[in-house]
């Protein structure tokens, strides 16, 4: 802890660094000792997106949504004497 007030309970305290390890690792331990399921607080996340990726794959996948979502128009020809022809399209 850097001051004093930084953990008491009535004080308003800022978070700093150190403070913020430190309740990551109490967590951790706390999780450790229930036999609880949380993801690992300490360890760095080994691929990063960056904001710019995201919202391109977030675009994209609501582009690729937006096309499987729109109706097929299909028509049927009925040619005398011959097979019933189907064809459809999509635009």
């Amino acid at each position: 802890m850097e001051q004093q007030c930084d953990s008491r309970a009535v004080f308003k305290h800022h978070l700093t660094k150190k403070h913020l390890a430190f309740l990551k690792q109490y967590v951790m331990d706390m999780c450790r000792r229930k036999n609880l399921h949380q993801a690992d607080l300490l360890a760095r996340a080994g691929n990063k997106v960056t904001d710019k990726e995201y919202r391109f794959t977030q675009r994209k996948q609501k582009k690729r949504k937006a096309t499987l979502d729109k109706p097929c128009i299909t028509a049927t020809v009925q040619v005398p004497d011959t097979e019933t022809v189907t064809a459809g399209y999509h635009p």
